[in-house]
């Protein structure tokens, strides 16, 4: 089939000779319009034809995996090509479990009694028979701590004293804001748990000194009644 307006006018040319031999002026005339229209009619479906096919290779190079390009995105809207992952999960807090409270061991002496009670969380530790100070010479009594403990110490009565001393105790506790100290006074064995005897500090067994020697830190209160 002829492919060119050149060759489509030879054709018509030798069509119409061939039609002055055997036909009319009017059929001659007819017979060309005809061909003029169908060549119109064929150009137009080729060119809609290769438009076609252009659109559909445009597409098919936008739907290649190698070709394909990120979609716009919109002003105001987040760049999903550099969005930040999605975290889950609980945070961790801000602020640290508090500390569990230590041990906490306390010391009451009830001087009417002549007895001290040893608690831990308030659990009783040991029960211990004391001698503590007589009228005269009386026992300091309020809430005090512990400040210092001394394996032993040498005591001297003051220079007011109506009696003279020098001893030496064992396993000594001291106690803060004047209080009395505590500490062993096997001398007065006989008396613990029954009357006053010492010259205002609290005075107990060997045994029962150095196990509260042991046990008490400073730090620890110590209660006198």
């Amino acid at each position: 089939m002829p492919d060119t307006i050149e060759e489509r006018l030879a054709e018509l040319g030798t069509s119409l000779e061939d039609l002055a031999g055997i036909g009319s002026p009017s059929l001659i005339r007819g017979r060309g319009e005809h061909l003029r229209v169908a060549h119109r009619r064929r150009v137009a479906l080729t060119a809609t034809t290769a438009a076609v096919v252009i659109i559909g290779a445009g597409s098919m190079v936008a739907l290649r995996p190698g070709g394909h390009q990120p979609a716009p995105v919109s002003p105001g809207s987040p760049d999903r090509s550099v969005s930040a992952p999605r975290v889950t999960g609980t945070p961790a807090s801000s602020s640290s479990p508090a500390p569990a409270a230590s041990a906490t061991t306390a010391v009451s002496v009830d001087l009417k009694q002549h007895k001290m009670t040893v608690t831990k969380d308030g659990k009783v530790m040991r029960t211990i028979l004391v001698t503590a100070g007589t009228a005269a010479h009386p026992t300091a009594t309020g809430t005090f701590t512990v400040t210092d403990k001394l394996e032993k110490e040498t005591l001297t009565s003051p220079p007011t004293s109506s009696g003279t001393y020098q001893v030496t105790v064992y396993s000594v506790i001291k106690l803060d804001a004047n209080g009395p100290q505590m500490y062993a006074g096997p001398w007065n064995d006989g008396k613990f748990g029954k009357i006053d005897a010492s010259h205002g500090d609290i005075e107990m067994s060997n045994d029962d000194a150095t196990w509260l020697y042991a046990t008490l830190k400073v730090g620890d209160r110590v209660q006198v009644q």
